[in-house]
């Protein structure tokens, strides 16, 4: 693959020649500026050697030069709202029968279903709001592939940087892959999960990488829509709606489906 910069420079090296020469022809045929007083030899080898760089330069050496490539840049606002039934979703598929054991309220003081309420805790605290962000991707027109980053933010939590890749499949559809570094994430906990007083604490947000199939919501606008799917978590499929969801339905393991963690929304500024 050639490296668009060394092309650009061979590109405007080209042009840069060709109006030099073009600029000495014209002023050698009209005799004017400094070729005043040029002679008629000197003006007829000008005049040759204009006419052999018209066909050297442009019919040989420019068109076997590698095509000029430009990328363009797209700037989308960014949105991610997680799904309102993930928490339990996602608790069943980690907990199996401790899950139901743990909804009968006897049981509720026992270690495993302390734990469960935690869990739940954590993953409510962001189910309930909307992450907002923007994201910029520099594509190649030429091979429809996307390079960029994306930042949003969750109310009250520190902004989320991710470096996305990807490609343009059709003009209704776009996979997005994202490569999540480690970072920091802000928490607000209370010593158990009915204690009203909250501490702030900060939790390592461990780097992940996952993809998002976008398709287009009309043909009238530049806006997307994609599923974010736990990469690892299933359930039964009866659990899930298939009509929303799908893409839920698992290759590797029958009757059981991908819990879809949010819904993402990317719409061309």
């Amino acid at each position: 693959m050639h490296n668009n910069k060394l092309i650009l420079i061979y590109h405007m090296v080209f042009i840069y020649i060709f109006i030099l020469v073009s600029f000495l022809a014209v002023g050698a045929i009209t005799k004017k500026w400094i070729f005043s007083n040029i002679s008629k030899a000197h003006q007829n080898t000008l005049l040759g050697t204009f006419l052999l760089s018209v066909v050297t330069a442009v019919v040989g050496t420019y068109k076997n030069l590698p095509a000029l490539k430009i990328k363009t840049s797209e700037h989308y606002a960014y949105a991610i709202e997680y799904d309102k039934n993930y928490t339990e979703n996602f608790l069943k598929s980690q907990y199996n029968s401790d899950y139901f054991t743990c909804s009968s309220p006897k049981n509720s003081s026992n270690n495993i279903c302390r734990k469960i309420d935690k869990d739940r805790y954590d993953l409510n605290r962001v189910i309930n709001h909307k992450g907002i962000g923007e994201m910029f991707l520099s594509r190649d027109p030429s091979e429809q592939t996307y390079q960029g980053l994306l930042t949003y933010q969750f109310p009250n939590d520190f902004p989320i940087i991710i470096s996305v890749g990807g490609k343009k499949i059709d003009e209704e559809n776009i996979r997005l892959d994202f490569k999540q570094p480690e970072s920091v994430e802000l928490l607000y906990e209370p010593a158990n999960v009915n204690d009203k007083l909250f501490e702030r604490t900060f939790k390592i947000r461990e780097k992940k990488a996952f993809s998002i199939s976008y398709t287009k919501k009309n043909n009238n606008v530049e806006t997307y829509i994609g599923i974010l799917y736990h990469p690892d978590a299933l359930i039964p499929c009866k659990d899930i709606n298939l009509e929303i969801y799908p893409e839920s339905i698992s290759n590797t393991k029958k009757d059981e489906c991908k819990i879809p963690i949010a819904v993402t929304e990317i719409d061309l500024r």
